[in-house]
């Protein structure tokens, strides 16, 4: 078959610029729209590398669950949205994280849509377009990929193919879906930054790259404490954050970050003050309902450490789930059932 003769003349279209000419007429940059603040961005792909069973998909499924009405998480603001998982986990472990997590219809799983098998290139085209059109009839904020290992067309260590199969995922943030991709690494030690299992082409085509790590050293299987290291050109990402989960599995706590100042003696009074006349337990929303107006109201994130400060200072009560229909009940009085 011949090459079609290219367009000339009046009628030819002219080629898109994509120079700019630095300087102070620049456009302004305006910050990313994080689904995760420092960690997931609309438009955006993020790596999260780290061993087996540490605890990746963990952390996502309470991402998940935080995204049905946003609030925070290690610390750090997730804003409410749909969410779709390519997993390759047998749902029924799934089914179980919706009973724990009460993970409700924005989340949509594909649970080991190519049975037995790696899937070809279009395959994976083929299952990228039915994300897009589920983007386009309901709305999508984030897919998660579970791991890469098992839905990559080809072999990890070929950057033709990394970054053919990534070019794909380009086509959804191009929308401005956030991607996250859990990754395995290498088994030899890498120096930080550089984990990932496969080609370096794979780090590079990434926007944000977390590595993810066991804080304790040794055979301490009871720590539910983490490491995430991040690398990203935005500096909302940090560096080096501890997490840790809960006792209950529903929640991750920021214990590493540096948490902000403890609560003036006048902020801790007014809070307090609210518990103690509160006929019932109050939510983090009732607290900040009935903050008084002549008083500086914190912001929900400041609130929740607030919270979280005088729960371990053993000067309130906290009980509930932290879910859309069991949220965290505070209270000062113990006859209240709450602990």
């Amino acid at each position: 078959m011949n090459a079609p003769t290219p367009a000339t003349g009046p009628a030819a279209a002219a080629p898109t610029s994509t120079s700019l000419v630095l300087g102070t007429d620049s456009p302004r940059a305006d910050p990313p729209d994080w689904l995760w603040h420092g960690f997931l961005a609309a438009g955006n792909i993020t790596l999260l590398t780290g061993l087996w069973k540490l605890g990746k998909t963990t952390l996502v499924s309470v991402l998940l669950a935080r995204m049905a009405e946003g609030g925070p998480l290690a610390g750090r603001r997730v804003r409410p949205g749909r969410a779709a998982v390519v997993s390759d986990e047998h749902k029924s472990l799934w089914v179980a994280r919706c009973l724990q997590l009460d993970l409700g219809a924005h989340v949509r799983l594909h649970s080991r849509p190519f049975p037995g098998r790696r899937p070809t290139i279009d395959d994976w085209h083929d299952l990228i377009a039915n994300l897009d059109a589920f983007r386009r009839e309901e709305g999508l904020d984030l897919v998660v990929i579970d791991p890469l290992a098992a839905f990559l067309a080809g072999n990890e260590s070929d950057s033709g193919a990394v970054r053919t199969w990534l070019g794909a995922l380009r086509r959804l943030t191009a929308t401005g879906v956030s991607v996250l991709i859990l990754h395995h690494p290498k088994k030899k030690g890498a120096t930080r930054g550089r984990a990932a299992r496969g080609c370096g082409a794979l780090i590079r085509s990434v926007d944000i790259n977390l590595e993810m790590e066991c804080l304790s050293r040794g055979p301490l299987t009871d720590d539910r404490r983490r490491v995430l290291c991040g690398y990203s050109p935005w500096p909302e990402t940090p560096r080096r954050l501890i997490i840790e989960l809960t006792a209950d599995g529903t929640d991750y706590l920021a214990v590493g970050e540096r948490p902000g100042p403890a609560p003036r003696t006048e902020d801790r009074d007014v809070l307090l003050q609210l518990l103690r006349e509160a006929v019932h337990p109050l939510t983090r929303s009732d607290i900040l309902s009935a903050w008084p107006a002549d008083h500086p109201k914190p912001n929900e994130v400041t609130l929740w450490r607030w919270l979280r400060r005088e729960e371990l200072d053993g000067r309130l009560l906290r009980a509930g789930r932290g879910r859309k229909f069991h949220p965290f009940l505070y209270t000062t009085d113990p006859a209240s059932g709450a602990a």
